[in-house]
Parts: C-alpha cells; sequence; structure tokens
C-alpha cells in the first residue's frame, strides 16, 4: 500500500524497459513529468460515454467468436485459448485503431503473428540477465528477430496513423462529414488525433507510442482474463447456472444486442469476473523501482532497490480470503467487499498507476462472456491437478484449455 498509493515511487522497475523497443516511452513506461501529464489527457478517453460506443464492436466480434465455436460443435472440445486471443485482438484492433484486422478470420497474417511473437520474445528476454544489455541483446539471435517483428508492428500502426490523419483532416472541411464522423464510433487513435490537431501536443510518435501501449495491454490482459474465467465457469456448473439465469432475466429468448444498460445488470457476471481476476490476476507480478525510501514496519526499503509486488500471493491470503483456493464469486458482492481492505484486491493495480483502461477491460469481458453464455453451456474437461500455471508477463496456463461447448437452444 505503501508503494501503490504514494507519489514518489511511480517509476516501473528496470526490466519494464524490455519493452520499450516496441512501446518507446508510452502510458506504462514513462514516468515523472510525461506520465503525470499524459495520464490527464489521456484519462477522458476512457469516460463512460466513449466506452459506452466500444459495446457494438466488442458484441460484433463476440458473435464471430460464436460462430467460430459452432464449427466446433460436433468436436468432443474445443482448445479455446487461441480462438478467445484472436477475438481479443480483433477488438483491441478495431477500438485502438479503428481498423478492422479480422484477425478471426485469418486476415493480416503478419501483424498477427507479430503481435504473438514479441510477447514470446519478451518473456525469453526477462528470464536470461545476460540478454538485458541492448549491446549483447542485439548481437543473438532473438535480438534480430525482435528487431524484425518490432520493425512489423511499427510499420502497421504508422500506415494506420497516416491514414486516419488525413481522413480526419479531409473530414474537418465540411458540415456533411462532421457529422457523419460524429456519428462513427471513434477509436482510441481518432481521439488522440482530434488532441494532436486541436492541441498541437501530440507528435505522431507520441500517439503512435500510446497506440502501441493500448494495443500490448489491452489485448493479451483481456484473453487471459476470458479464457479462466470459462475455464472456471465450465468448471462450476452451479456457477454457471446462476449467470446464465441472470442473462436469461435480462435478454429472455432475445438475440439483440447487449446494451450499457444491460451491461450494468450483469451484477453477478461481474462478480465472476472479479473473483476469476482474484484467482487469476492477468498480471501476476507488479515491480517498482525506489526512488525515495520507503519505511514499512521498522524496515527500509532503499532507494534503487526493485519492490515486487506479487499479487497472485496477496489474492490468495488466507487471512484476506478464507478458503483461498475455492472459486467463489460471492466474495464481491457489495456487502463482502465493503468489510475487506481496498487493497487487499489489486488485480488493475492501484493508486495513481492504476490501470487506465480497467472500465473497458471489465466491459469487454462481460459481452464476450455474455454473447457465448447466450448461446452455449460450458463444460470444462480438464482437471484442476492437471492445469499448470505459468507466471509470465501474463498468467497463462501451461496447455490450452479443453472446453465443451453445448448448444443452449
Amino acid at each position: 500500500m505503501a508503494i501503490l498509493t504514494g507519489t514518489q515511487n511511480i517509476s516501473k522497475a528496470s526490466d519494464y524497459r524490455l519493452l520499450s523497443c516496441w512501446l518507446r516511452d508510452g502510458l506504462l513506461l514513462s514516468t515523472g513529468e510525461k506520465w503525470h501529464t499524459r495520464r490527464k489527457m489521456l484519462t477522458p478517453a476512457f469516460h463512460f460515454k466513449i466506452l459506452e460506443d466500444y459495446i457494438p464492436v466488442f458484441s460484433r466480434n463476440s458473435k464471430i467468436l460464436v460462430n467460430k465455436l459452432w464449427e466446433y460443435i460436433d468436436e468432443p472440445f474445443v482448445r479455446v485459448n487461441k480462438l478467445i486471443t484472436l477475438c481479443t485482438l480483433d477488438i483491441i484492433c478495431e477500438t485502438a485503431m479503428g481498423t478492422s484486422i479480422h484477425a478471426q478470420d485469418g486476415q493480416e497474417v503478419e501483424y498477427v503473428k507479430a503481435v504473438h511473437r514479441i510477447s514470446e520474445l519478451f518473456q525469453k528476454r526477462q528470464l536470461n540477465p545476460f540478454l538485458y544489455k541492448n549491446i549483447i541483446f542485439n548481437l543473438t539471435g532473438i535480438g534480430r528477430e525482435q528487431a524484425r517483428v518490432v520493425k512489423i508492428l511499427h510499420a502497421f500502426t504508422r500506415k494506420v496513423l497516416e491514414q486516419r490523419r488525413q481522413e480526419y483532416i479531409s473530414n474537418r472541411e465540411t458540415t456533411d462529414n462532421n457529422l457523419q464522423r460524429k456519428k462513427r464510433i471513434l477509436s482510441f487513435l481518432d481521439l488522440l488525433i482530434e488532441i494532436s490537431e486541436t492541441k498541437q501536443v501530440l507528435s505522431d510518435e507520441d500517439i503512435q507510442e500510446e497506440v502501441d501501449t493500448f494495443m500490448f495491454e489491452g489485448h493479451d490482459t483481456t484473453s487471459s482474463a476470458l479464457s479462466w474465467a470459462m475455464y472456471l465457469l465450465g468448471s462450476h456448473p452451479d456457477i454457471q447456472e446462476k449467470v446464465m439465469h441472470e442473462l436469461d432475466s435480462i435478454f429472455g429468448n432475445s438475440d439483440r444486442d447487449p446494451t450499457y444498460e444491460d451491461l450494468s445488470h450483469m451484477k453477478y457476471l461481474e462478480q465472476v469476473i472479479k473473483e476469476t481476476l482474484r484467482l487469476y490476476p492477468s498480471v501476476p507480478v507488479m515491480s517498482r523501482m525506489v526512488e525515495k525510501d520507503i519505511h514499512i514496519k521498522g524496515y527500509t526499503i532503499p532507494v534503487g532497490a526493485h519492490a515486487t509486488m506479487l499479487t497472485f500471493m496477496l489474492h490468495r491470503n488466507p487471512e484476506l480470503y478464507p478458503e483461498p483456493e475455492k472459486f467463489d464469486p460471492a466474495r464481491f458482492s457489495p456487502e463482502s467487499c465493503q468489510k475487506r481492505h481496498p487493497f487487499a484486491y489489486v488485480p488493475f493495480s492501484a493508486g495513481p498507476r492504476s490501470c487506465i483502461g480497467q472500465k473497458f477491460a471489465l466491459m469487454e469481458a462481460k459481452v464476450v462472456l455474455s454473447t457465448v453464455l447466450r448461446n452455449f453451456k460450458l463444460e470444462t474437461l480438464d482437471r484442476p491437478e492437471d492445469v499448470k500455471v505459468l507466471m509470465e508477463i501474463v498468467i497463462k496456463p501451461k496447455e490450452p484449455f479443453c472446453i465443451r461447448f453445448t448448444p443452449r437452444r
């Protein structure tokens, strides 16, 4: 709490800098005055009125996921992780950049492969301290591969940025185009271009590093949360039944798309998502560089130290959560939450550097899960004792989940 709430120690630990080749100095990695200014500037982009406009994007891509699952309906099970990842990648590309890459349909293959590969390369480098120095890393095979992959990633976002800026300039010329622009969904990139054009405080490089950061933070983390949620729901039919009952009370037999109001009524599903993130927080470890001595219970954490916080272990502390291994969404009923210390649950970090996109992630998870559960009943075939957890940049199972999908109607 002393680390997360203060404004003195907001710099990420040095190993985060391994991400700078792709993310440069965006919101995740920046610190000091640049971080404060950028955070203040970007916060309005996550206002609920803007997030509400993204719901059709969430819904459209969730329906594509459902159609993909129907293709496996005669199979004994589906290895769902990759399908979910492609869905979240489609969603984040459309909301972050305003462009559809159709990853679920096998298009934009080069960019999709690059997004997957860059995370794997980060992980390999992070686990080998000998590769931390750029002068050594750049001479290695994975160093050269990373340079090639980053070139693909940057070229794609730069191309989209140029197209969207040209579109912005063309559209502002006439009233008709401005009216049409207001009717369509504005992506995160569109909002940054508007800030750049009207306030002239963001360069193209500034915009690109924030879009790349949003891509990185909003794709694999949400995919992880959704995969674990489906695994847990498929392992607990009683809890799944409660979620389905809630969804039926909201939608009845209708196949209409969810609205913002519908999401606000998904109280129990929200508890399920939060309990999932307690057991399997998408980012299981957080780390900060100590820039001013921290004094905790007679101990001093000195300047220059790395303060590492194990979210995964905090969330399984039996003093905070009785029977910590048990999946129990009731822990996140309003009554239970009031009794618990606010820093006992930090899947999105906490304090000034808490995740700016947490509302976005929760809304996306609700739309995807509700769409799937309105169509299918889930049955997990993996035994809990066989599921091995990988504590990587994002928490993952060692092997993809095997889930059987049975049509509800």
